[in-house]
């Protein structure tokens, strides 16, 4: 068994007169598979959803924010790390530099086979794609019937008029490779959608206005295409059933006869059995949930998505907006009827929610009492906390220490945090002062790194016996400046710059011009 995986960057589920618009292979690859006509993207942002894809979580838990994201291999476990453990051979064909980076959950073509004149500098076209796939492939499979390969394959609809015949060259290219609907997964899609510009959203505005199409929660922008092949199932067949792209994952394992991975995810529900029992509008999930940035990040928006009505969430706004789905358009409700309507949105909106914050909690429960534990003889102990995380964050630490870890004991907590007023943070800076008061700890939550270098300073004054540093993401990032973010970054990817060592001076150029 095989898996052979193309997405298209940013392609609607339907046909538009624009390069964002429904590719004509999708429409020829129908016959050899299965379309699901109704899937909401995890995100409509590349790294996130993809993360999302392929470790069947919702985007929003996987990183804080998006400068600092790298995925974390250890935290969270993968369609690519799953099929390791099975012995499966898995690359991945990318064509951004900084995707290459980001996104670990797959895994790339080895460096040392790449074809030559390639770059990791260069941003690879979808005709340098092809050309990669074409010089590797009759090398990888060397006549030999493929087995146990998962690849993974990304382009990019954007201004060129020729990406669907390039996909589907891409697909005669691993027929010929031995690779077919017999032996192999097949699954064509995109990461998201895009603003259609008959609404008056299009690239050139955006750029105007200092926007991203992520934060736009209407459906042209948050529902992709969606086909896939199994081998022994039925094909040339539709379901107007609602997935969302993070029920894929469990969907291949399940196929595959894969178990789940022990974990503190919560999985989503597989769809086989809707495809091997032919269950046109059989319910998997209620909701399907859309994110537009990471869990720690300014400008949060989520929907939440049913077939007939979408809820739409604003965290900094702390607003809600309403909507009736109706074909490909979508109108707002305004009735005394939305409280009944959207009763199960505002529910699941709050479940997984609290998805985030008890994975959260349970990673810094045990940290905070192997520290508290070397207070147990105080009676009162000092604790100086301060922040620059969101309020969820901030509640759930002062909940651990003054519920889970005061006991007996009595803490006098003191609170700041810098999201609430600025104007104070400023004025620390300004002054300076180092603190007189002796603390027993002292936590910083850290969730951007704005103003990195004049939080730490701040922190640093403050007298403690012991110091902890929380970052609100549920992955291995840390409190970093520029310079060692950029560090991180080359021996993360150490196998890239090793090759091209000349990238690293280049990296560091670009730090210092954009400093």
């Amino acid at each position: 068994m095989n898996i052979v995986w193309i997405f298209v960057d940013s392609v609607r589920r339907y046909y538009s007169d624009d390069d964002r618009s429904r590719l004509k292979i999708m429409d020829k690859f129908k016959q050899k598979s299965i379309e699901f006509k109704e899937v909401v993207t995890s995100a409509p942002s590349t790294v996130m959803s993809l993360s999302a894809m392929m470790t069947g979580c919702h985007s929003y838990l996987l990183g804080a924010n998006y400068n600092d994201f790298r995925f974390d291999t250890n935290a969270f476990p993968t369609l690519t790390s799953i099929l390791k453990k099975d012995n499966w051979d898995c690359k991945a064909v990318l064509m951004h530099p900084d995707i290459r980076e980001k996104l670990t959950c797959v895994e790339l073509y080895p460096r040392g086979k790449w074809p030559k004149n390639y770059s990791h500098g260069k941003w690879w076209s979808n005709a340098d794609i092809y050309n990669f796939l074409k010089d590797v492939l009759p090398r990888e499979s060397d006549k030999k019937k493929p087995s146990k390969n998962f690849w993974f394959i990304d382009y990019n609809c954007r201004k060129d008029p020729k990406t669907s015949e390039i996909v589907e060259d891409t697909l005669n290219l691993f027929y010929e490779n031995g690779y077919s609907h017999q032996n192999t997964i097949f699954i064509l899609c995109s990461d998201h959608g895009y603003p259609d510009k008959s609404k008056g959203v299009t690239p050139e505005s955006l750029k105007k206005n200092n926007m991203t199409h992520d934060v736009f929660m209407t459906d042209d922008n948050i529902m992709i295409p969606f086909l896939i092949s199994f081998p022994g199932c039925r094909n040339n067949i539709s379901f107007n059933t609602q997935i969302s792209t993070i029920n894929i994952l469990p969907t291949i394992l399940e196929y595959l006869n894969l178990n789940l991975p022990s974990s503190n995810i919560k999985y989503a529900k597989s769809f086989l059995s809707i495809i091997q029992n032919g269950e046109n509008n059989h319910v998997i999930e209620s909701f399907a949930r859309c994110d537009a940035r990471f869990l720690g990040q300014s400008k949060r928006v989520c929907c939440i998505r049913k077939q007939k009505y979408k809820m739409i969430y604003s965290y900094e706004e702390n607003k809600f907006l309403y909507k009736k789905i109706k074909g490909l358009d979508e109108y707002e409700i305004k009735d005394s009827n939305i409280k009944k309507i959207f009763n199960g949105h505002i529910n699941f909106l709050k479940e997984t929610d609290d998805l985030a914050l008890e994975m959260f909690k349970k990673k810094y429960l045990k940290k905070l009492k192997k520290i508290f534990i070397q207070f147990s003889k105080q009676k009162i102990i000092n604790v100086y906390l301060y922040s620059n995380a969101i309020e969820a964050f901030n509640k759930s630490i002062i909940e651990l220490i003054n519920f889970d870890l005061s006991q007996d004991r009595k803490i006098r907590l003191i609170f700041k945090s810098i999201k609430d007023n600025k104007s104070d943070f400023n004025k620390n800076i300004s002054k300076s002062k180092k603190s007189k008061f002796l603390y027993d700890l002292k936590i910083l939550i850290q969730t951007e790194n704005e103003d990195i270098y004049d939080l730490v300073k701040i922190f640093k004054s403050i007298k403690s016996k012991k110091s902890l540093i929380i970052p609100t993401s549920l992955t291995g990032e840390i409190l970093k400046g520029r310079l060692k973010r950029a560090l991180k970054t080359i021996w993360n990817s150490k196998v890239l710059y090793l090759y091209e060592p000349f990238l690293i001076i280049k990296l560091f150029l670009k730090l210092i011009k954009n400093k």
